[in-house]
């Protein structure tokens, strides 16, 4: 797969193309996808898909900067790689170009810089500043520039209308095994291992402290998680909690991620590392002394093993 941050320099004869923002690159968008590749290989095409970076709500500040993205433009391209498209166009988004009717857009970008011949959408995609996405506007629009338009229905999966905004609220209730569900994968976050308090230490249950790659990376609810945790190319198993610390510091607001591994010994400060959510055990709470929270993290510590029972380490990264 060839990837693009511009339209400079851009050699594709003939293509289909299908455009939007495509945060978690869920179940539906993998549907859309795989339609895309397929149609292009029965019809001698290339798959183009075109996507931004910001996203136009980071551009327009019509929300928060922080923990919203289901995933970022690494991981976008990771799944867009495996799916089997021939180009990623991950274009500046920016209000110059948000000021773009539908029509511009198609024409100037599209047609003239990546030789469009077949338009495939999702059943929401919206065009340009006028929001322009009836099929009939697009058709009419392809008889003139010679390319043809076709739309795909909603993906539904365990009866649930698939979105990103949907996943996010799930993200955000902790319903990390239905994440998983919705996006065809287990939900993940990566970074760098920074140095702590080194607390973990005094009971027997050290933490690796991530502090993650992209800020705008969302995170699930606060709690404890049986996780994967993928350092150095190797998976282990561990447990997790994400919160602020209330047995160890009071009136603290700014969340941590720590990581216990189990049976781990190594030596992670700064290295590079994934988590792979794999259920939720528990909310996050105060205890009335170290001692308490070493018998919750006990009992915390036997669930994940018991679930890592019946979980095969390698289908993970």
């Amino acid at each position: 797969m060839k990837i693009y941050y511009d339209l400079e320099n851009i050699r594709i004869s003939q293509s289909i193309i299908t455009v939007g923002t495509f945060d978690g690159v869920h179940l539906g968008h993998q549907y859309l996808i795989e339609t895309l590749v397929k149609r292009a290989k029965e019809q001698n095409l290339e798959s183009v898909v075109f996507t931004f970076d910001p996203y136009p709500q980071e551009v327009f500040g019509t929300g928060p900067t922080e923990e919203t993205l289901l995933s970022n433009i690494s991981e976008k391209v990771e799944v867009m790689r495996k799916l089997g498209v021939d180009h990623l166009v991950v274009y500046p988004f920016s209000k110059a170009f948000a000021s773009l009717t539908s029509s511009e857009f198609i024409s100037d970008f599209l047609v003239s810089k990546l030789s469009l011949k077949y338009l495939l959408l999702g059943y929401d995609h919206k065009f340009g500043r006028d929001k322009e996405s009836s099929v009939s506007h697009l058709q009419k629009l392809g008889d003139r520039l010679g390319f043809e338009v076709s739309r795909l229905d909603q993906k539904r999966v365990a009866d649930v209308d698939l979105s990103s905004s949907i996943i996010r609220k799930e993200l955000q209730a902790g319903n990390v095994k239905m994440v998983r569900e919705l996006l065809g994968r287990t939900y993940s976050v990566s970074g760098k291992v920074v140095t702590g308090k080194q607390i973990g230490r005094t009971i027997a249950f050290p933490t690796a402290n991530l502090q993650v790659n992209d800020s705008r990376k969302m995170l699930p609810k606060k709690g404890v998680y049986a996780v994967v945790v993928c350092v150095d190319g190797h998976n282990y198993k561990g447990m997790l909690n994400i919160g602020v610390r209330p047995t160890i510091e009071d009136n603290r607001t700014v969340k941590t991620i720590e990581t216990h591994i189990f049976d781990f010994d190594m030596d992670i400060y700064h290295k590079e590392l994934s988590l792979f959510f794999v259920e939720r055990i528990r909310d996050e709470k105060k205890f009335d002394s170290l001692k308490s929270l070493t018998t919750q993290l006990e009992r915390d510590a036997q669930q994940c093993h018991d679930l890592f029972h019946k979980i095969n380490l390698n289908i993970f990264n």
